[in-house]
């Protein structure tokens, strides 16, 4: 039997008793939609013609399914489900048919998934037999032990999401084991039966309602850039300064310095040492104003803000983004700009592929990459690469879908 397409299995088992109300956080309202709905809507309107079981507790099917009535929700099936989340999902295996491919298990409590990572979460899968999103810990950890506590090290450390995306085969096999207490999600489930797994690169948009507090943040930043996703919420990467880059600029104003106050002695004040002063005056003054000082990203596309001037890229623009290691810019020399002076800003020249680049860096480390649709490269340093690469991949990703709604558009204009 030939398999192809990605089934879709949405746990929505929870009873609510987090939220302190009688109603499921799954069934309540988030805008339009009940949470519930968003999350299969997602899925729906990203994975054409995909099959979407939902699992609930067997008491709450009914009140779903008259509930979905009442909106614009796309077509699922519903099936019971079990004693644990483990329990759930194989209910859910159960109810897909044998002829998907890929099998992706998703939280119902996760309203706010977008196209975009759904898509990265599929194409890893098909690639790897798993994909786990994942986002870096960003709040300060500590492990009880039994003399107090002591911190650990966030950089170590993941957080997991949902859609968690697998083989169907490998899924299933697993899904054959018995309970145990250990199994957290499905990923531990497929590690147990002996897989490992592969992480790809969550969104921390992507939330899940636990908490009262989680909904009333729904309903402000994260639903804003839900329903508006042609006006994301705006952010902000500061650059920070490196002891190298500060070494570095300690050095040129010493030799600065040391130079003029030289001249002054050697030709006793006169022009030559006023001319001078003047001229390094200058100097300082016009490096200082093109000093890169926070990356902005928004609706309108990427800026890249320095004292003096703005350089920005529409979204249509970026052809790819990627994060680079220091090495690769081995050989970059510049013929515009400034090297070490506060940052490293300006026009290089690559002496390897013999082209012309633009840097923005405060260091020379944790670089990430822009490419245009002219192959023009630019180079920003970041220490939120990864979050910065992915912040602009999901604005490209917005950005072609919604020139494709517009071509369609035309299409439709031009055939009537």
């Amino acid at each position: 039997m030939e398999q192809q397409g990605t089934g879709v299995i949405i746990v929505a088992g929870g009873s609510g008793s987090r939220l302190g109300g009688p109603l499921p956080k799954q069934f309540r309202m988030l805008g339009s939609l009940p949470v519930l709905g968003h999350a299969i809507n997602a899925f729906a309107r990203t994975l054409h013609s995909t099959q979407i079981v939902v699992v609930l507790p067997e008491g709450q099917i009914d009140f779903w399914k008259n509930l979905a009535a009442r909106f614009d929700i796309a077509k699922h099936t519903c099936t019971a489900g079990g004693l644990q989340r483990f329990h759930s999902v194989r209910n859910g295996l159960s109810a897909l048919p044998r002829t998907v491919a890929l099998i992706a298990v998703h939280d119902g409590v996760r309203p706010l998934v977008s196209s975009d990572l759904i898509l990265k979460a599929v194409e890893c899968a098909a690639a790897h037999g798993t994909a786990i999103p994942v986002v870096e810990a960003v709040d300060s950890l500590r492990q009880l032990t039994p003399d107090g506590s002591h911190p650990i090290n966030r950089n170590t450390l993941r957080i997991v999401q949902t859609p968690q995306v697998f083989d169907a085969e490998l899924l299933r096999r697993a899904y054959e084991l018995d309970y145990s207490p250990d199994f957290t999600d499905d990923a531990s489930v497929v590690e147990r039966a002996g897989h490992a797994v592969t992480l790809c690169h969550g969104e921390r948009g992507n939330l899940k309602i636990t908490s009262g507090s989680g909904v009333f943040y729904l309903s402000s930043s994260a639903l804003k850039q839900f329903f508006y996703p042609e006006h994301p919420v705006k952010k902000i990467y500061k650059y920070s300064f490196s002891r190298h880059t500060l070494s570095l600029t300690t050095i040129y104003l010493t030799i600065f310095l040391a130079l003029g106050i030289g001249l002054y002695f050697l030709y006793e004040g006169g022009y030559l040492s006023a001319w001078f002063f003047s001229f390094i005056v200058a100097l300082v003054a016009l490096m200082s104003l093109s000093i890169p000082r926070r990356i902005l990203v928004d609706d309108e596309g990427l800026h890249i803000l320095c004292l003096l001037d703005i350089t920005e890229l529409h979204p249509e623009e970026i052809a790819s983004v990627r994060q680079v290691e220091k090495q690769e810019l081995r050989g970059y020399v510049p013929y515009f700009g400034g090297y070490g002076f506060f940052g490293f800003y300006g026009h290089y020249f690559d002496l390897k592929n013999l082209e012309r680049v633009k840097i923005y860096a405060s260091e020379w480390r944790n670089f990430v990459e822009i490419t245009d649709i002219y192959e023009n490269r630019i180079y920003v340093s970041c220490t939120q690469g990864e979050e910065l690469v992915n912040d602009l991949r999901e604005l490209i990703s917005h950005a072609r879908e919604r020139r494709a709604q517009e071509l369609q558009s035309q299409e439709t204009t031009e055939t009537r």
